[in-house]
């Protein structure tokens, strides 16, 4: 959320075009599915970056998305030492492959 935010600020004092062309495709958003974005009047970017947990729970089978799941691996530790731990299917680079 802090880069969200960080980068509708950057965008308001340098590229603000670029802000309003963003700002028009979530009015977009916003008029076509009110239920999924209101809440953020005055931080719409902010809103945005948790996105993708709002929703996996209507949209379940994208809710492994947005992250990359795996065990913690420190102090020479492996994949191999966790058995029973599979990878998703998609990850965010696969998700935007297939929806592209």
């Amino acid at each position: 959320m802090l880069v969200a935010a960080q980068a509708q600020n950057f965008l308001e004092s340098e590229n603000p075009a670029v802000l309003n062309a963003a700002l028009a495709e979530l009015y977009t958003l916003k008029v076509s599915r009110p239920d999924l974005i209101t809440r953020e009047v005055n931080h719409p970017f902010t809103e945005c970056s948790t996105f993708a947990d709002d929703i996996k729970s209507i949209y379940s089978f994208q809710a492994g998305w947005h992250f990359i799941d795996q065990p913690l691996t420190i102090n020479g530790d492996s994949l191999d030492n966790y058995p029973d731990f599979v990878l998703d299917q998609y990850d965010i680079v696969g998700a935007l492959t297939n929806l592209t």
